[in-house]
């Protein structure tokens, strides 16, 4: 989700205008290897979350990201220009951008506590006010942005996640109309958190409703990450239940 968006804006930046941003990542892992594939400069810094299911831990996180901050601000290797933050569950763009005095752009993606169970160590006013100091504000949905975010002090667009570009989709469309598509499995995955609200439960009952009339008896659905326990538990019950397990 929001990597995939993350790599697109770099990919898009550095083709079309010639702009090849540093980025700051909190652990090596899938996405380091593809800005190493990229050949994107990257740099690794443990940035803490400015959300948790409980707030008790707040003062550890802020504590932890000023003396990051610190650390980030005596040793950065280059001169910056802008600051975009490519998620809502961490301040420490927001951090640079009011120190250095530079425009700063936010991603925002999550609603915290429906998406994730997760609420602002500081609350909403606090968000709210951070927000409000930011140059521009991207959403991902209309939805998000008046439960979430209305009244907004600053600029903002509402950008939905993309999947691929124009042509790649037209691309994508011809080899699969040449692919003689229906003498194979069609396969449709979902890739993610397991939690209520990803839909994964949606899918399996679009599947057994799609089976069940008959119009595609060739489908198969993969459901592919981990999650909460109980969830993925009732997950595996319905799949059980509508004996799906080879679908």
């Amino acid at each position: 989700g929001a990597n995939r968006s993350l790599l697109t804006l770099i990919e898009g930046l550095r083709e079309k205008h010639g702009i090849t941003p540093n980025v700051l990542v909190p652990e090596k892992g899938e996405l380091t290897s593809h800005l190493d594939d990229l050949n994107i400069p990257y740099r690794i810094l443990p940035i803490k979350l400015w959300m948790g299911s409980s707030r008790w831990r707040a003062p550890i996180r802020f504590f932890l990201n000023i003396l990051l901050l610190i650390k980030f601000l005596l040793y950065k290797k280059s001169d910056f220009h802008l600051v975009y933050t490519n998620s809502s569950v961490t301040p420490f763009g927001f951090y640079i951008s009011l120190i250095l005095n530079l425009p700063h752009i936010w991603h925002v993606r999550e609603y915290g506590k429906e998406d994730y169970g997760l609420k602002y160590d500081f609350g909403k006013r606090y968000f709210k006010w951070a927000l409000s100091k930011s140059e521009y504000i991207v959403c991902i949905s209309e939805d998000l942005l008046n439960r979430k975010l209305r009244p907004l002090k600053t600029n903002y667009k509402i950008v939905y996640n993309g999947i691929c570009t124009k042509e790649q989709l037209e691309n994508n469309y011809q080899e699969f109309c040449e692919s003689n598509w229906n003498r194979k499995n069609f396969q449709v995955s979902i890739i993610g958190m397991l939690r209520e609200e990803k839909g994964q439960e949606q899918a399996i009952l679009a599947l057994k409703k799609i089976l069940t009339k008959g119009d595609c008896s060739n489908i198969q659905l993969n459901i592919i990450g981990d999650g909460q326990k109980k969830y993925t538990q009732y997950l595996k019950g319905l799949v059980r239940e509508y004996d799906l397990y080879s679908k």
